[in-house]
C-alpha cells in the first residue's frame, strides 16, 4: 500500500505500482520493434508490479525473472503472474550472460540508486540493440545500468515517469 483514502472514516489502502509501471511501459512501446522475451531483475514488491503490467499490456512468448535466489523466486511471483504466464527463473549471472537476447528488460532492484551505487548483475554485460530497457531507479536520472544499455543502442528509461504516473493515480 502506497496511498491511504480515508472514506467515511475508514482507511483504505492502495498500491499505485501497477497503474504506474504499466503507463511508463505503454509510452515507449512504439519504440520496440518487439517484446517477445522479457526480463525482469528483481523479485520484491516493484518487481512484481512490473510482472503484473507487463502480463496487461504485453503477450511475450517468454517472462524470466532474474534472483539472487531462484529458488525461493517462484514463491513471490507466482501469485501474481496470472495463467498462461509461467515465469523462467535465472541467477544473476545466468540473466547476465543472456542479457543480450531480451527484448524488454525491467531493472527492479535498488542497485544503481544514488544511494547504492553499481549494477544489478556484475559486468561485463550486452543488450539487444533496439531493446527497451527500463531501470525503475529516478535518482541519478542516468544509472550506470542505462548508460550500458544506451553504449549497445537500447531505448532507455528510469523510473520518473513511472513515479509521476503513480502520482497520477494517487491523487485519482
Amino acid at each position: 500500500v502506497n496511498t491511504l483514502l480515508r472514506k467515511q472514516g475508514k482507511l483504505y489502502g492502495y498500491n499505485t505500482d501497477v497503474a504506474g509501471f504499466r503507463y511508463a511501459l505503454e509510452q515507449k512501446l512504439e519504440a520496440v520493434s518487439k517484446a517477445d522475451r522479457v526480463l525482469v531483475i528483481g523479485t520484491g514488491g516493484a518487481a512484481r508490479a512490473c510482472l503484473v503490467a507487463i502480463s496487461q499490456v504485453l503477450s511475450p512468448l517468454e517472462i524470466a525473472v532474474a534472483s539472487r535466489r531462484p529458488a525461493d523466486a517462484l514463491d513471490r511471483i507466482a501469485p501474481v503472474l496470472p495463467a498462461p504466464f509461467a515465469p523462467t527463473l535465472l541467477s544473476l549471472s545466468k540473466a547476465r550472460k543472456h542479457l543480450h537476447e531480451f527484448d524488454l528488460i525491467v531493472q527492479a532492484t535498488p542497485n544503481g540508486h544514488a544511494s547504492n551505487p553499481g549494477f544489478p548483475l556484475e559486468p561485463p554485460f550486452a543488450f539487444k540493440p533496439g531493446a527497451l530497457v527500463f531501470d525503475l531507479i529516478y535518482s541519478p536520472r542516468k544509472t550506470l545500468f542505462l548508460e550500458a544499455a544506451s553504449s549497445f543502442n537500447a531505448v532507455t528509461e528510469n523510473g520518473l515517469v513511472m513515479l509521476l504516473a503513480q502520482a497520477a493515480e494517487s491523487y485519482q
